[in-house]
């Protein structure tokens, strides 16, 4: 039997769209894949003095509540302040300020708004330490102008030179009384002697 134009054209359609929607069904579906765009500090970077924070970029949009950002120090300690925080597709972790001059090391894993998690890790270095605090330089370098003054001496001082006055005043008074006593002796002599030459006179 032959077929008419218009059956063969309805049966090529139809062989088309099976076609079409066999490739459909048999494709990979397609996943969108989450990345570290960019990060402050980059990584392998080094910087003469510790960063204040640390700024990861992603290609997405971050959910801060599943944000996780880990530093750690060259003697393996901690030295993040608080917890991450995104905004938009940026997630931002505070780092402590005093920090030791070596490599750094930073870990996350953090996860999209789409439900998408990424995770991995990159390095820093700091060739310089923090300065000390200028109150502990001081103490440090001049110790005895941190010391209070003990007032014991001036206050020894002062008695001293309390009882010096005291002792010279003691002085003065004792010279002043032998003096008296020695005038009050001469002049009851002298008028001893004078009573004595008068009465010789009238008994003679």
């Amino acid at each position: 039997m032959t077929s008419s134009p218009f059956t063969r054209v309805i049966t090529a359609g139809v062989l088309a769209c099976a076609v079409s929607g066999a490739a459909v069904v048999l494709a990979p579906p397609v996943q969108a894949h989450t990345a570290l765009a960019s990060s402050s500090p980059s990584d392998k970077s080094t910087l003469s003095a510790s960063p204040g924070e640390v700024a990861l970029t992603f290609n997405e949009t971050m959910d801060g509540a599943y944000a996780r950002i880990a530093v750690t120090g060259p003697d393996d300690r901690s030295v993040v302040s608080g917890s991450a925080t995104a905004e938009g597709r940026t997630v931002t972790q505070r780092l402590k300020a005093a920090a030791p001059a070596g490599r750094y090391t930073v870990a996350f894993r953090v996860v999209s708004t789409d439900g998408h998690p990424v995770t991995g890790s990159l390095t820093y270095t700091v060739t310089t330490p923090p300065a000390p605090s200028a109150s502990s330089g001081d103490a440090a370098e001049n110790p005895d102008h941190s010391a209070t003054p003990s007032a014991a001496p001036s206050g020894e001082r002062g008695g001293q030179k309390e009882r010096e006055g005291e002792g010279g005043g003691i002085g003065v008074s004792t010279a002043a009384a032998v003096g008296a006593v020695l005038l009050i002796t001469a002049a009851s002599a002298t008028a001893y002697r004078l009573r004595r030459q008068r009465r010789g006179h009238h008994g003679a």
